[in-house]
Parts: C-alpha cells; sequence; structure tokens
C-alpha cells in the first residue's frame, strides 16, 4: 500500500511528494510532513483513501510556509 500511494504522490500534479513521507500497517496509513496550502494537504489525504486495501488515514501533514 506504502508503494502505491507514493507513486500515485509523484504522479499528482497537485501533491509534492518529496514533502510527504507514508507509513502503512495493514490498511492503516499515516501522512506526515509539511505543504503549503491545505488544497494539497486533502488532496494528499484523498490519493491515500483512493489506493487499494487502505481502511484509515490518518493525516498528521501540517501546513504552513515551506
Amino acid at each position: 500500500i506504502k508503494l502505491l500511494i507514493e507513486e500515485a504522490f509523484r504522479r499528482s500534479a497537485q501533491v509534492d511528494a518529496n514533502r510527504i513521507t507514508v507509513e502503512a500497517q495493514g490498511g492503516e496509513v499515516t501522512l506526515r510532513g509539511r505543504v503549503p496550502t491545505w488544497t494539497e494537504r486533502d488532496e494528499a489525504q484523498h490519493t491515500a483513501w483512493s489506493a487499494p486495501g487502505v481502511t484509515r488515514v490518518n493525516n498528521e501533514i501540517t501546513v504552513g510556509s515551506i
């Protein structure tokens, strides 16, 4: 799951994959990092939910200047 999400981040024009780390244990995913906008944070969460097998997303990404 982790690799699927990281690859999806790299393909996304709205998410900077270099600013976000992904941890996965079973179907539970935790996102961490810092992004400049709420839109990017929300898109990262949406992208994570789109991966097959994801049952929970803990979005710990903070928003602020980079």
